[in-house]
């Protein structure tokens, strides 16, 4: 029995030298077409890429101004109540015999460090749906903007209520957590620049990129520390 004839296709002169290529539907795309769709999602992976690049890097220095300040600042709240307590004992407060870690200096350092830290906790805590809603209407960028604005204006209050202890209470740091309704606390920081990642990278890459974001922040903890231990070495609050 003779094989089936083989339909041989008709080649004019100008059919395409190269088979055209099928998209995922299964439709004919051309060559030009699939070469210029490889480009838009090279372009698409470059894009995406520069943006947890940013976020990455947004992420390291946010963590780093952190847990950077935590230490001095522990000290600098410590000398002024020091300075204040045994100025209100009526001696000088560069006497020798100084001690800044007798019980009432520890307990206010205590009393107000720990009422600042759950303030802090606070706005995230009462603000995280609103925001986030918030943030789905008018973007990611602008919240991230709102919430930088927030967490300086936060900082500088501390600072500001630092620079002048002779004229505020250092119990005032407690009211700096106000200035987190601007944008959110840390906690929602951390989940908008979560949220703003998973929204430029494909579902299949989200794991890799937040692994990445959280690597940044082991970075932090293990870098930090050391690096400011030896700086405070160099510089004292007392001095």
């Amino acid at each position: 029995m003779a094989p089936p004839p083989v339909s041989v296709p008709v080649v004019a002169e100008d059919t395409p030298l190269l088979w055209n290529a099928r998209d995922e539907d299964g439709k004919t795309v051309k060559r030009d077409d699939a070469s210029e769709t490889s480009s838009q999602q090279r372009t698409y992976l470059s894009a995406s890429s520069r943006c947890v690049i940013q976020l990455c890097a947004l992420t390291l220095i946010f963590d780093f101004t952190q847990y950077s300040v935590y230490a001095p600042l522990t000290a600098v709240f410590e000398e002024i109540i020091c300075n204040r307590y045994y100025s209100s004992l009526a001696a000088s407060p560069f006497l020798a015999q100084r001690d800044c870690k007798v019980f009432p200096v520890q307990s206010e350092l205590a009393l107000v460090k720990g009422y600042k830290d759950t303030f802090n906790q606070i706005p995230s805590i009462l603000l995280s749906i609103p925001l986030g809603l918030l943030a789905d209407r008018i973007g990611r960028r602008p919240m991230l903007l709102l919430f930088l604005f927030g967490f300086f204006l936060c900082d500088s209050w501390v600072k500001i209520v630092c620079l002048f202890p002779d004229y505020l209470p250092l119990r005032l740091v407690w009211l700096a957590p106000l200035f987190k309704i601007v944008g959110g606390g840390a906690n929602f920081g951390t989940s908008l620049l979560f949220t703003a990642a998973a929204d430029v990278v494909s579902e299949k890459d989200r794991v890799d990129v937040f692994l990445k974001m959280s690597a940044m922040e082991m970075i932090v903890q293990i870098a930090a520390a050391p690096l400011v231990s030896t700086l405070m070495t160099f510089s004292n609050c007392s001095s």
